[in-house]
């Protein structure tokens, strides 16, 4: 038996699937290490200059989501877009302490190493691409037969 408040809204989006979220979100950055480390002899132009960059929003997004599981897609969306472009604007900041930093691999990666405009769009890429992927897979509804 149900009633008004344990039945499930239907305008609401499933529950986040979280094996699925963690599938996508390892792959992301095991491309994404490999765009970064050794992919110069295979891909394209765009993909050195861009992809890494929106994978790496793409990541942030996923592991966003796996800190904070009941944040909606759209608000999670918003989150990584500004923490990307947080960090993109950190690289302004040319101090020796955090020049040394980003001179270590982890750091490297993490806080990069100069500001571009393009970034910008490569995070907005990157990140809306998760999103769609939140939207359309991670969070299905499942149907129950």
């Amino acid at each position: 038996m149900t009633n008004a408040t344990s039945d499930p809204d239907p305008g609401k989006m499933g529950g986040l699937n979280i094996s699925r979220l963690l599938v996508v979100w390892s792959l992301v950055v095991v491309i994404g290490l490999a765009s970064r480390t050794f992919a110069r002899a295979w891909s394209p132009d765009w993909m050195l200059l861009y992809g890494g960059d929106a994978l790496w929003a793409a990541a942030l997004y996923g592991f966003l989501l796996t800190l904070r599981r009941r944040t909606r897609p759209n608000r999670m969306l918003l989150i990584t877009y500004v923490i990307s472009c947080l960090v993109e604007f950190s690289q302004l900041y040319q101090a020796p302490w955090i020049n040394q930093l980003r001179h270590t691999v982890p750091f490297n990666f993490i806080l990069g190493q100069g500001f571009l405009w393009s970034d910008l769009v490569a995070y907005a890429i990157g990140a809306g691409g998760m999103w769609w992927v939140d939207r359309c897979w991670f969070r299905m509804r499942m149907v129950n037969f």
